[in-house]
């Protein structure tokens, strides 16, 4: 980590380039702080007039918020690239990861298109291209993006996850 001012790190991910935090999120009372989005822009903010205090050019990738989730709208105006992850369902893409328990514990086993206990579709190319379509609308806006992490747990059948992998990434 390189501090940048009182407070602020950043992460060298490579020459010339820096994200401010991974999957940024606060938590209040184990739930997200729905004022969080705000606090974020603003710590994330004084970060980046740091960075380019020091290096104008620098590229800055700011994960999206909540955890990379949704285009962060506060910092539309910084110039900063922001990275999208795509860990959803997280009934599909978490199936009995040790490091999501108890919220994953006794989920049936995944399907592309995910599935209910009754059977029904609840999730599907059609859920995902709605997930993304903030992320067009933020590239549409001249913001540059970038796809950053997804992936599914070893336990997720393959033949499942190169589904939702093809989903996804067409």
């Amino acid at each position: 980590m390189t501090q940048v001012s009182a407070g602020s790190k950043i992460a060298v991910i490579s020459a010339g380039e820096a994200t401010l935090v991974n999957e940024p999120i606060i938590i209040v009372n184990q739930h997200g702080d729905p004022n969080g989005v705000r606090e974020y822009a603003r710590v994330a903010r004084a970060a980046i007039a740091a960075i380019r205090g020091r290096d104008a050019g620098r590229l800055i990738v700011s994960d999206g918020y909540p955890g990379a989730g949704m285009p962060n709208l506060e910092l539309f105006d910084t110039g900063v690239m922001q990275s999208c992850h795509d860990y959803s369902p997280y009934q599909l893409t978490c199936y009995q990861c040790e490091w999501v328990r108890p919220s994953n514990d006794g989920l049936p086993v995944p399907t592309w298109p995910l599935k209910d206990a009754q059977g029904r579709v609840i999730a599907d190319r059609r859920t995902l291209e709605e997930q993304f379509r903030p992320w067009g609308e933020l590239a549409q806006r001249g913001v540059p993006i970038h796809f950053g992490e997804m992936g599914c747990n070893r336990y997720t059948a393959p033949d499942v996850v190169y589904a939702w992998f093809n989903d996804t990434l067409t």
